[in-house]
């Protein structure tokens, strides 16, 4: 019976060995199936993570380029190219123009090869182009590929072909000038111009003058504080058509296409874009009414809540403004203003104020004062140097 016993203890200890090492091998093969399974969700991690890596400094090389863009308010290779890099990441950024869509120019397998090949760069003063924005990881391992078509808005995008137009009605109760040198249409208004019995006057190019002979500053020059622009001598190449009473070919009084819109449909077929839209998306400065008096920067556009008064030069020919006065405005001193003035209010003046350019409201026009109006058709052009560019809609691409 002992030796059974022996015999038995025996066997139930090599049964005890047999499965504790089937068991030590089950755990030792589940540890490394774990530790597997872990090394694998670090790699797809850590490739998850460079591949954002190289999204993120993608899209953040296509963005800062733009913001670089809207800075200098061109194309210039010099000034939007770029290569940027970081501790966790690069970006190459290059800039092609609007022919063809650039299938061609690919990120480098490394952040040192850039984009290849070279595409034609756009112009300085292209309005639109195709940016390519390469992005690669912190070890190269990934790159990513952004496309996006750039354009620059147009804070003026129709054509403003007149000095003065008026929703409302016009009235000159004081030597108010309107000059168009440039084409044979001064005030248009959907409703009347008054100036019976007083000294407002339009004026065009004389008839003896030769068409585009002089440049807006000579306009500016023969117009002066708006006293001589009658008198032969001090204005050769200019002719009043509209004074006391007797209204020339180039007023266009109570037209029903204007008289027939509303505030708004005014405001937008003008600018392009409903006000609140407007406002939103091109206006570089929201300036309070109480505070538009401290409005003197050109290159800009303005939106000013509220009413308003303006004393100030603002502006030059080379950088005009847009500003658009959600209220009344009040032009007062002898300011003058390059660009395009939009009054959604009623406007009046007094004093000398001048503005190079054109003026718009969707009320009434009052002039008290010498209001010069002068068409001046460069500054109005340079206004669409004020867009702000952006990838259009529907245009970003990542494949």
């Amino acid at each position: 019976m002992r030796i059974e016993n022996r015999s038995l203890e025996r066997q139930g200890g090599a049964a005890t060995l047999l499965v504790t090492m089937v068991l030590l091998v089950a755990a030792t093969l589940m540890v490394l199936y774990t530790s597997r399974a872990l090394v694998g969700e670090q790699r797809m991690s850590a490739n998850e993570m460079r591949a954002n890596q190289a999204f993120e400094a993608a899209q953040g090389g296509l963005e800062l380029s733009i913001e670089r863009v809207n800075a200098n308010k061109t194309f210039n290779a010099a000034s939007v190219n770029g290569v940027w890099s970081s501790s966790n990441s690069s970006y190459t950024v290059a800039y092609c123009s609007t022919g063809t869509f650039p299938a061609a120019q690919q990120c480098a397998d490394r952040s040192s090869g850039g984009i290849t090949p070279a595409c034609t760069a756009p112009g300085a003063g292209d309005a639109t182009a195709w940016v390519v924005a390469c992005g690669w990881s912190d070890d190269n391992s990934a790159r990513k590929r952004i496309v996006s078509f750039v354009a620059q808005s147009q804070p003026v995008p129709g054509t403003i072909a007149n000095p003065l137009t008026s929703h409302g009605a016009v009235t000159f109760s004081g030597n108010s000038t309107v000059v168009n040198y440039f084409n044979n249409l001064t005030v248009w208004t959907g409703n009347t111009l008054a100036n019976t019995g007083n000294t407002g006057k339009t004026v065009i190019r004389r008839p003896t003058s030769t068409a585009g002979a002089l440049t807006s500053n000579q306009v500016d020059t023969e117009v002066g504080n708006g006293n001589q622009v009658c008198n032969t001598n001090q204005a050769p190449d200019l002719i009043c058509t509209t004074s006391t009473g007797v209204f020339g070919p180039d007023v266009i009084q109570s037209d029903s296409s204007l008289a027939g819109l509303t505030a708004d449909q005014f405001f937008e077929n003008f600018l392009g874009l409903p006000p609140t839209l407007y406002k939103a998306t091109e206006a570089k400065e929201v300036v309070a009414g109480a505070n538009a008096g401290t409005i003197t920067d050109g290159g800009k556009v303005y939106w000013v809540d509220g009413n308003a008064t303006i004393s100030q030069d603002i502006g030059s020919l080379e950088h005009p403004v847009v500003i658009v006065v959600d209220g009344d405005l009040t032009l007062s001193g002898n300011s003058t203003i390059f660009g395009i003035v939009f009054v959604k209010g009623n406007l009046a003046t007094s004093g000398g104020p001048k503005i190079r350019g054109a003026l718009l409201a969707t009320g009434d026009v009052n002039s008290a004062g010498a209001l010069n109006v002068i068409y001046d058709p460069e500054a109005i052009r340079n206004t669409k140097t004020l867009g702000t560019y952006a990838s259009a809609p529907g245009a970003w691409r990542d494949f």
